[in-house]
């Protein structure tokens, strides 16, 4: 004769998903982010993000960006300001100034602005 044995019921794991605005997406406005953002869409305004900010290859901001870290490989034109570290893909594009504690700069990624490194903010 088979024993039934019942398995306990475990609660979900709280996972943190961040956020995301997918290719196709335009917002036209200034937006304030709790958490992280992974951005493939247009936003023509400012973008807050109290955690990382990903702009994905297709992503596009006209606006100025604070966060707490920064990856970019699409394109920004506006002054970015992180307080921890901002890389710089190989097929990134930034226009303006950029506040950090640190970057990297990969071979191939555009930036025309100044850099301002080691948490001065402007």
């Amino acid at each position: 004769m088979a024993k039934i044995v019942k398995k306990k019921t475990e609660k979900p794991l709280a996972v943190n998903i961040p956020n995301q605005l997918n290719a196709g997406t335009v917002i036209d406005g200034s937006i304030t982010i709790e958490g992280h953002l992974r951005l493939d869409g247009r936003i023509k305004g400012d973008i807050t993000c109290s955690g990382k900010l990903v702009v994905g290859e297709k992503g596009e901001v006209v606006g100025n960006i604070h966060s707490q870290s920064a990856d970019i490989m699409g394109s920004v034109h506006g002054d970015v300001q992180v307080k921890e570290n901002t890389t710089l893909s190989s097929k990134s594009m930034v226009k303006g100034n950029i506040y950090t504690f640190s970057i990297n700069i990969e071979p191939g990624a555009v930036f025309n602005g100044k850099c301002i490194m080691g948490g001065d903010e402007k």
